[in-house]
């Protein structure tokens, strides 16, 4: 008997590509668009696993889990969280409000979400004595593997070049310059703290705050490799692909007291993370 996973997730182009992983390992994928359409699922189909995503129509990804774990129906179907919010209070809420596991898009590829997916399903779907020993010492493994990746990602959520930080900023800038807009980071050495901004929102309204504008924005010097001061943020486009945002290089002007220069220096932002 084949084992079933409810896929709940808005971007047909993206579902359809984590759908042909899931399959190759043998599983039924069933899909939901929406928020309505994932709680009824859940609740007629009641599948393995439901593998979650946050920003729905409806309802979003938060409602939805707890209207799940609320109802005796579905409340032992396990909840694997699958989002671009990489934010530590998003991360929480979903943990306290009975998800499984909390994935974050950008770092996992449609055949990390299947393997995940194969756990939780054969858990629900029951073991042998054999199996549930080999299962203890697995998760034993696993518990302590993922304490050790709580214990790194709390000791790099403090350091603004963190993998995480630089695909946040980078969203966040990609974000600002499709809608025309501008980058505010809250705090002037934390990437991780960057948000879009448009108008009156985007003043900077104390000392710890860096605005960050793209060149048609900005004022005054674009930044370049060899900017020494406060530049504007400026574009550095890829050969042959002028124009695309999503391979575009962002060179900005960062100060930071552990640099050990005065002013300090240029950094460029690209699809690999941060470098100087």
């Amino acid at each position: 008997m084949k084992l079933t996973v409810l896929l709940v997730e808005d971007d047909k182009l993206f579902a359809t590509i984590h759908a042909e992983a899931l399959r190759d390992l043998g599983y039924t994928v069933l899909f939901a668009e929406d928020g309505e359409d994932g709680v009824k699922k859940a609740q007629t189909e009641n599948p393995n696993v439901i593998v979650l995503d946050i920003g729905l129509p409806k309802k979003d990804g938060f409602e939805v889990l707890k209207e799940l774990k609320a109802s005796d129906e579905t409340s032992s179907i396990p909840v694997i969280m699958y989002s671009r919010l990489s934010a530590r209070e998003d991360v929480n809420q979903a943990l306290a409000l009975g998800a499984s596991e909390y994935l974050i898009k950008s770092q996992h590829t449609p055949e990390d979400l299947a393997e995940h997916v194969q756990r939780f399903a054969s858990l629900r779907a029951g073991f042998s004595s054999v199996q549930r020993v080999l299962l203890f010492g697995t998760l034993c493994v696993l518990l302590g593997i993922t304490f050790y990746q709580y214990l790194v990602f709390r000791d790099r959520s403090y350091d603004a070049d963190t993998l995480l930080a630089a695909e946040r900023a980078r969203q966040a800038f990609l974000a600002a310059a499709q809608e025309q807009s501008t980058l505010v980071c809250d705090s002037g050495s934390a990437l991780s703290a960057c948000r879009v901004c448009t108008g009156g929102d985007c003043t900077a309204g104390d000392q710890t705050q860096t605005v960050l504008h793209s060149e048609w924005f900005g004022s005054g010097e674009a930044c370049t490799e060899n900017s020494t001061a406060p530049c504007a943020l400026s574009v550095e486009w890829v050969a042959g692909k002028e124009g695309d945002l999503r391979q575009a290089r962002i060179r900005f002007y960062q100060r930071r007291s552990r640099d050990g220069r005065a002013g300090g220096r240029t950094y460029v932002l690209g699809p690999a993370g941060i470098s100087l």
